[in-house]
């Protein structure tokens, strides 16, 4: 075959591949601005510093498993799942996508939905944003990324005996992460989404790396291939691996895309997996427990608040992020709330305010 057929063949593999994918968040947020021909990308601005794996390193562990001149592209194929999205929640058979508002940014689709709704943006049950500023100011002066900020508070927390053990953290230049297209838009933060990734979870570094730029790489141009708008990065703010690992995603304080209508001040944290057969590992859960804990001190959200975290179903008609780890939140917002109460009288203890106690979690009997 023709080295041209070849080209051919793969693109309409690749178009098939994307064409038949499934999708759960399918939002991006309404204030960024339409993607056209004559929009020229920025040039890439620095990544953060404080990268914890060497160049070589990640290079090293990229060439031992990846097949000779895989490229994004080609790694985004060669998982079988989306990389954003779960399958329409159950009910929605024979529901019809509607079309939003003028004026609603450029997204103008909105999930399927039971035939018979009215056209919402979001679930009318969706809890509102809690309030910033409700916990006291724990934390030293802030010094560097938000990410070296959770790193040096786990290696705290691990030596005052709140935390186990500390994790691993891969920034956007451990991953060699694109750069952003646009500039982002800021947001203030103040509540957290759980999904899941739909593809394999991952547990080798060299994995969790090749994914998470498949990721990357369908969230920028893959969409188009199947219609979708296309997104000026990962969706993401952060993702974890079956080992517990944290990788930074957008920018925290980067207006995501992982919520429909739901992205402002919005935190997404995916888990790496397909949490419809897979289960969260015992190093997912105690790192997606610390991650939480720092942000709501970070930005002293009192976690007891109701919408602080949510399942992404919570806003939208999915079954992201999956029953297993849907059904895992109720148990995390306990933990999360008795270790921000165990970090706050650790670093400052006379701050402990005395009506914040962990919430009360019975869990239901066995057997």
């Amino acid at each position: 075959m023709s080295r041209s057929r070849r080209r051919a063949a793969l693109a309409a593999l690749l178009l098939g591949f994307f064409a038949a994918l499934p999708g759960c968040n399918e939002d991006v947020a309404p204030t960024e601005a339409p993607l056209s021909g004559d929009l020229q990308p920025d040039p890439p601005r620095p990544d953060y510093p404080d990268a914890h794996y060497s160049a070589d390193y990640i290079k090293h562990a990229l060439d031992d498993s990846a097949p000779a001149g895989a490229s994004d592209e080609s790694q985004a194929a060669s998982w079988q799942k989306l990389f954003d999205g779960a399958r329409e929640a159950p009910g929605l058979a024979g529901a019809a996508p509607v079309t939003a508002p003028e004026g609603a940014g450029r997204d103008k689709s909105i999930p399927l939905r039971k035939p018979g709704k009215d056209d919402e943006p979001l679930k009318p049950d969706h809890v509102p944003a809690p309030r910033a500023g409700t916990l006291p100011d724990v934390l030293p002066p802030a010094h560097g990324s938000v990410l070296s900020q959770f790193d040096a508070f786990q290696h705290e927390m691990a030596r005052m005996g709140v935390f186990s053990r500390v994790f691993q953290l891969l920034t956007r230049a451990d991953w060699h992460a694109r750069p952003p297209k646009h500039p982002p838009t800021p947001t203030d933060d103040t509540r957290v989404t759980v999904h899941h990734t739909v593809t394999a979870q991952t547990f080798k570094l060299a994995d969790t790396i090749r994914i998470v730029r498949a990721i990357q790489y369908y969230h920028m141009y893959g969409r188009a291939r199947v219609g979708k708008d296309i997104w000026d990065d990962i969706g993401y703010q952060y993702l974890i691996d079956g080992e517990g690992r944290v990788v930074q995603g957008r920018h925290v304080d980067d207006l995501g895309a992982h919520t429909r209508h739901a992205n402002a001040g919005n935190i997404g944290i995916a888990m790496i997996g397909n949490y419809d057969k897979d289960r969260l590992t015992e190093a997912q859960k105690e790192s997606l427990r610390q991650l939480v804990t720092f942000l709501a001190l970070k930005y002293r959200i009192d976690p007891r608040q109701p919408g602080f975290l949510e399942p992404h179903t919570h806003f939208n008609y999915t079954d992201c992020p999956g029953k297993n780890v849907t059904a895992y939140l109720n148990v995390l917002r306990g933990e999360i709330n008795q270790k921000t109460l165990d970090a706050i009288r650790a670093l400052k203890p006379e701050a402990v305010a005395d009506d914040f106690q962990p919430m009360v979690v019975t869990l239901p009997a066995q057997g």
